[in-house]
Formats: C-alpha cells, sequence, structure tokens
C-alpha cells in the first residue's frame, strides 16, 4: 500500500484540528490502535504547533502522509517566506532539539527528522502499527 495524502491549511492554530483529524483518519486506515492513532494525533499538534511558531503572515502549513507497508511518513511544514523575506529564524537549532514539544514527538513515533530549506522549514515523523498477535 502506497497511499499519499496532501493537506495545505493556513498556519493558524484554528486549523490545526484539521490537520490532527486528518492523521488520525490515516492512522485508523492503516490499522493502527486507538492508542497508536492518538499518539500520532499528538505528535502532529506538537509538530504544527512548533512550525506555528516560525511562521510569517500568509504561511501554510501543510501535511503530506505517505502510508507505506510497514509504516506511516507524516511531514508536516510550513512556508515561512512572505514575499521574499526570509524566514524569522534559523531552524532547528540544537537547542531546540531540546525542548518538551521534541521530546513529545520522539516519545510518540519511532522516528523524528527535522530541517529547512528555500524558507521551508518541515518535521517528518515516522510510526510503525504494532504488529499482529
Amino acid at each position: 500500500m502506497h497511499n499519499l495524502i496532501a493537506l495545505s491549511v493556513p498556519a493558524d492554530p484554528a486549523f490545526i484540528h484539521i490537520v490532527r483529524s486528518v492523521t488520525g483518519a490515516a492512522a485508523a486506515r492503516h490499522e493502527f490502535t486507538y492508542e497508536g492513532v492518538d499518539d500520532l494525533r499528538i505528535a502532529v499538534d506538537e509538530a504544527c504547533t512548533r512550525l506555528l511558531s516560525i511562521s510569517n503572515p500568509g504561511s501554510r502549513i501543510s501535511l503530506e502522509i505517505q502510508a507505506e507497508a510497514d509504516q506511516l511518513r507524516i511531514r508536516a511544514s510550513i512556508d515561512a517566506v512572505e514575499d521574499g523575506v526570509e524566514p524569522r529564524a534559523l531552524w532547528p537549532t540544537g537547542a531546540e532539539t531540546d525542548e518538551i514539544a521534541w521530546t513529545i514527538m520522539r516519545a510518540l513515533a519511532d522516528a523524528v527528522d527535522a530541517g529547512s530549506n528555500d524558507g521551508t522549514s518541515w518535521i517528518e515523523l515516522s510510526k510503525r502499527p504494532p504488529s499482529p498477535a
């Protein structure tokens, strides 16, 4: 199974519930347990909240969920460039990856990665569903 879900919403906390809902639906469809679905929703919420902290007016949060045979890969990104203006901060720095949000994401996902390029900052999470008993 290789399905891609793509979503883009305004970089505004009022729209993050949509991102959480889409993440939860994708995880449920990929046979995650209730707890696994909730873990992914919380991890994506933390990722988006972190990305919102570097947004400029007019920025958008994008979400891509790649369903693979053995895991979900979720990439949340923000286009932090406004009218050619570079992002407000270079991100992520080593200190930021020690924040509580990073601790939560690392605890709830199997892998977490982040970076910035060409005015876009991103956080990528991956998680495997539980093995069949």
